[in-house]
């Protein structure tokens, strides 16, 4: 699915979500979502958002990782 993923999914989970993402942090997430996926799934993923954080507006910044923490709970017994 990764391989797949375009900035419009990006976009789209947001908007479900209710955040609306600024072009710029659609950009930041799209692109670390790419490079560090398995890092956020199977890892911890604090360090990524860290490396983020001053990018991305507060409340992006949040709500994200309320929903990183959201889903690998939701999922663990997949992960």
């Amino acid at each position: 699915y990764i391989e797949k993923l375009t900035i419009n999914d990006i976009y789209e989970f947001a908007s479900k979500n209710g955040i609306t993402l600024k072009e710029y942090e659609a950009n930041i997430i799209y692109s670390y979502t790419k490079k560090y996926w398995e890092v956020v799934v199977f890892s911890d993923h604090n360090p990524i958002l860290r490396k983020v954080k001053d990018s991305l507006e507060p409340t992006t910044y949040n709500k994200l990782n309320e929903l990183i923490n959201f889903y690998k709970d939701k999922y663990k017994n997949y992960l």
